[in-house]
């Protein structure tokens, strides 16, 4: 088994910023992967604080059986301008 792996982040958005569970990696464009251990990570565009109220939230959410709304658009109060 491979001891890493990469991640390789990539979009259409110029200067957003990428964190990989909860911790920032750099502002797009990113050259290279990002090597990670083995498993599942949360990949976010969203400061850590953010991702905690608006994903991590709609994770229980769903892990309790409740339905959750998605949207592409970003929450109201988030310091990411589109």
């Amino acid at each position: 088994m491979e001891k890493f792996g990469f991640i390789d982040l990539r979009t259409d958005s110029m200067q957003v910023p990428f964190y990989i569970d909860g911790i920032f990696i750099g502002k797009h464009p990113i050259k290279n992967p990002v090597p990670v251990l083995p498993g599942f990570h949360l990949v976010s565009y969203l400061p850590p604080e953010l991702t905690k109220r608006y994903v991590e939230d709609a994770v229980q959410a769903l892990a309790s059986g409740n339905q959750v709304e998605v949207s592409r658009s970003v929450p109201k109060g988030c310091p990411i301008k589109r």
